[in-house]
């Protein structure tokens, strides 16, 4: 996805806030293109204790970012967070799905 998109999909959910939020964004902070990459940066610990499940447990506010060239549900990961999120009580109330809804 272009990553001018990207900020442009997350402009769009804060648009209206009048105090913008502090954000957590896992693609930056796990390389998630090469399983050995991966496996290294979480040490093969439980995924419990996986910095995108850290950052969750925290969360206030949930954002999913839909691109135009993957379906986030084909994403292991996408799929992961949005349970995670859910067991964490980041429901309806508290998540905004932005970007184009290709898929």
């Amino acid at each position: 996805e272009p990553f001018q998109d990207f900020i442009h999909s997350i402009e769009h959910v804060f648009q209206t806030w009048t105090t913008k939020p502090n954000l957590w964004i896992c693609a930056f902070a796990l390389n998630q293109d090469e399983t050995q990459s991966l496996s290294v940066e979480l040490e093969m610990k439980p995924i419990e204790e996986s910095p995108f499940v850290r950052a969750l447990k925290k969360a206030k506010h949930f954002v999913v970012v839909r691109n135009s060239t993957t379906d986030l549900y084909s994403r292991i990961w996408c799929v992961c967070e949005l349970y995670y999120a859910h067991k964490f009580g980041l429901t309806l109330e508290n998540t905004y799905v932005t970007g184009p809804d290709n898929f």
